[in-house]
């Protein structure tokens, strides 16, 4: 899927390489640099925003257990768990579910 950003188009996988840029290619949950996964803070499924604003780096574990227990989440912020994510995020975050 390719999206534009400020006229230019950028491919899903050019925007999670940028998004783990972004990110210091650490896992933003545990800190972890090896076995990163890109994640969708608001989940697609959800009509969330397909720019790397709405992405955040994970290593799988931290992945894996964010979906596994996705909904005890959201009954804390996903900036309690992962630490800040963009304000526009955040506000979506805050109505979401």
């Amino acid at each position: 899927m390719l999206t534009s950003l400020g006229g230019e188009k950028m491919s899903e996988k050019e925007r999670k390489r940028r998004a783990r840029k972004r990110d210091g290619r650490r896992c933003r949950a545990c800190g972890s640099e090896e076995n990163l996964t890109v994640h969708h803070i608001l989940p697609r499924a959800q009509s969330g925003p397909t720019g790397s604003r709405n992405l955040i780096t994970l290593c799988l574990h931290c992945h894996q257990y964010w979906h596994r227990t996705e909904r005890q989440h959201y009954a804390i912020s996903f900036e309690e768990w992962s630490g800040p994510v963009p304000a526009d995020i955040s506000y979506e975050l805050s109505h979401f579910g």
